[in-house]
């Protein structure tokens, strides 16, 4: 499943249980609610995607699911304390990558 394609109704229909019973069990199966777990797997992949290929930040945040450039780039900003761009500019050149610092709220 694409992380775009990351949904509670989607994963709920392929586990065969109802959507309200995942979102209730999740956060004790994953320790975090569904929402913070999507949101750190994007993040993590923004992550790669910016320092491994040469895709637009539009590029990006569409193939991870978001709607909006501006959403993702504030929520990237939230977890990582920097913008993609700089994101990019000071890791993808020294091939490290920085962790996510927190869980985003």
């Amino acid at each position: 499943m694409e992380l775009k394609d990351l949904r509670l109704e989607r994963l709920s229909a392929e586990a065969g249980l109802s959507r309200g019973y995942l979102s209730r069990n999740f956060p004790h199966l994953a320790g975090r609610s569904f929402k913070a777990y999507r949101r750190n797997r994007r993040i993590a992949e923004a992550l790669r995607l910016l320092t491994e290929t040469p895709m637009t930040l539009e590029q990006i945040a569409f193939l991870l699911g978001y709607a909006h450039l501006e959403d993702f780039t504030i929520l990237f900003e939230k977890a990582t304390g920097y913008k993609p761009n700089s994101y990019r500019d000071h890791f993808g050149r020294t091939g490290t990558s920085l962790p996510i610092r927190r869980s985003v709220k």
